[in-house]
């Protein structure tokens, strides 16, 4: 099998562990991508799950998701929310004073540079785990994104070699 959605997520558990982050509040849509991708996340995490929750695929609106995960007090928020979905989330948490503790917010495969540009500032700080990303600052990177975007003519950082809507986007320095 070349591709496991729990890898990355897991990646992420074990970081919240290194963080000290006790409870998370994970949220994903309900199809096997969002549950592999949880399952991950906890086949690491070693603190409480402050609540599961699965939504719609495609749902757009998070009003009553956002109300519940405050309503939780969790340290942190895991959330694999592809495309729209994310975007919404993110803007709608923004909204509801979500942003107001940066730490709080920490996504899967939702901080792609589509939905960075689509929200913005917002977006600044955000932790990711990915397996790759165009700006990793080392010489054999260097060499192979510059290779590859002689290729492609196009730059999409952290892009799999598949089509798909897991991409990831580092944290800027």
């Amino acid at each position: 099998m070349a591709w496991q959605n729990e890898d990355i997520p897991g990646a992420m558990g074990e970081v919240m562990n290194q963080r000290g982050l006790k409870a998370v509040y994970l949220i994903a849509p309900n199809y096997p991508g969002g549950r592999e991708t949880l399952a991950g996340f906890k086949r690491f995490y070693k603190g409480k799950i402050a609540d599961e929750v699965y939504v719609k695929l495609g749902q757009l609106d998070y009003a009553a998701e956002i109300a519940n995960m405050r309503a939780a007090k969790p340290d942190a928020v895991f959330f694999f929310l592809p495309g729209g979905m994310g975007i919404n989330f993110v803007k709608q948490y923004v909204a509801a004073g979500g942003d107001k503790d940066p730490s709080s917010t920490r996504p899967a495969f939702s901080a792609d540079e589509d939905t960075i540009k689509a929200v913005g500032e917002p977006m600044i700080g955000i932790l990711n785990t990915s397996q790759w990303t165009a700006d990793l600052d080392n010489a054999a990177n260097k060499k192979s994104s510059q290779s590859s975007r002689r290729r492609t003519a196009a730059r999409r950082p952290c892009t799999p070699r598949r089509p798909t809507t897991w991409r990831c986007w580092s944290t800027p320095r």
